[in-house]
């Protein structure tokens, strides 16, 4: 069919097709028996990969880190979300464009020019503006994230309560809120305590590992601030510590992975639907979309010119 609607098209022989399919993938996924037939999709994922390693291999520290957290557990989700404004996946054309150049590398911003926010200088990525923490536009992006997960949970049927006080009990005499969640009898009759933190992995901290393994910053921010911070505490209280973090490329760190997963088994049970991947995209679209408006309104309230 495809010879009789374009005559040029001329079909190479199985030899000569596979050492050309070899010619651009790793001496690991090279193919060797023709006679075992392999799905399109698996090709052009080997092919990706191979590409991917090559970017990898021949960029500057910052791309080679973008690159590993843009390629994290569900970072780019927000992508193909329908932009359904009623259900709160819409983004600005001008959001839109301003995240869409941020996960690309795209420059956003004339270096030289200065935070309105900080009086800081900016770059010409919009790092600066994700990592300003000037007039509160950290806690508002965190605050959305929280929301929305906490509607999740609340159509799960989880009973969740938000930033409850006093969790600690006698363990510590301050006044701090461990939990951004309180999920009650989570864990062998253990409540758990949420707590939800966004991370930039390209901040100057993170960066260099970022370029050696995505989602460190994330398993960095869980692990040496905020367990550190409050896993003995809540644990002392009889409860169960749970991070939640996020990079603000998009990425989800393992315990918040675990987390959306079993927020979506539960909404599951409460659904007409068969199966728990469509609950568990429908929650990381919404999440990531969240997560992106914010970026994108931190980075447009920053620019200048």
């Amino acid at each position: 069919m495809s010879k009789a609607m374009n005559p040029s098209i001329t079909w190479l022989n199985p030899e000569e097709e596979i050492t050309a399919f070899n010619n651009l993938v790793t001496t690991d996924d090279q193919i060797q028996d023709i006679d075992n037939p392999i799905k399109q999709f698996i090709l052009s994922n080997k092919i990706d990969k191979q590409k991917f390693l090559h970017i990898n291999n021949n960029c500057d520290m910052r791309t080679k880190a973008l690159l590993n957290s843009t390629s994290g557990k569900w970072a780019g989700a927000w992508v193909m979300t329908p932009p359904i404004t009623a259900l709160g996946l819409g983004l600005s054309p001008q959001e839109w464009a301003i995240a869409a150049a941020y996960r690309l590398g795209l420059p956003i911003n004339k270096e030289k020019e200065w935070c309105s926010q900080c009086a800081g200088k900016m770059d010409s990525f919009g790092d600066h503006a994700l990592n300003c923490c000037k007039n509160g536009h950290w806690i508002r992006r965190h605050h959305a994230i929280l929301k929305q997960l906490m509607r999740d949970c609340q159509s799960a049927g989880l009973q969740p309560q938000w930033e409850k006080a006093g969790i600690l009990g006698d363990v510590d005499g301050t006044a701090c809120r461990p939990a951004d969640i309180l999920l009650p009898d989570w864990s062998r009759g253990k409540d758990a305590c949420l707590d939800i933190a966004i991370t930039n992995p390209l901040q100057a901290k993170y960066i260099n590992n970022t370029a050696k393994q995505g989602g460190s910053a994330a398993a960095h921010y869980a692990e040496k601030v905020k367990k550190k911070k409050y896993a003995s505490k809540v644990e002392a209280a009889g409860k169960v510590f749970i991070p939640v973090i996020v990079e603000a490329t998009g990425g989800w760190g393992s315990e918040a992975v675990d987390i959306i997963k079993r927020v979506a088994l539960s909404k599951l049970r409460r659904s007409d639907q068969s199966s728990p991947s469509t609950i568990i995209n429908q929650m990381v679209q919404r999440l990531g979309t969240v997560l992106q408006r914010y970026n994108a309104r931190m980075i447009l309230t920053r620019l200048t010119g």
